[in-house]
């Protein structure tokens, strides 16, 4: 798969703050799976920087994020180059979804 690209990319990283509140509780996965940081945007930060060099032009690239982070990651994607940046809200009405276009390269 070496220097292959995609036309989409989908990514679930961890992205919640290591010391969340919340975070004890969380006893069913392992906590590298779920915790990402102090903010919980550290790996959401690696995949927008990395994703382009395996993307095509015009590919997309769509990331779960917490509830309370859309606006930190949609302007890490703005930052990167991505373009047409859009949320997607989960049935409670929260942002927990943002996808973009890759039009570089």
């Amino acid at each position: 798969m070496q220097g292959q690209r995609v036309q989409v990319a989908v990514s679930m990283p961890p992205y919640i703050a290591e010391a969340a509140p919340h975070v004890p509780a969380l006893r069913h996965e392992p906590l590298m799976a779920l915790t990402s940081g102090s903010t919980g945007l550290s790996a959401l930060r690696q995949v927008i920087q990395d994703a382009p060099r395996r993307m095509h032009p015009s590919a997309w690239l769509q990331l779960e994020h917490g509830y309370d982070q859309a606006t930190e990651v949609r302007e890490l994607l703005l930052a990167r180059g991505f373009s047409e940046v859009s949320s997607r809200r989960d049935l409670a009405g929260h942002e927990r979804c943002s996808g973009w276009c890759w039009v570089g390269d």
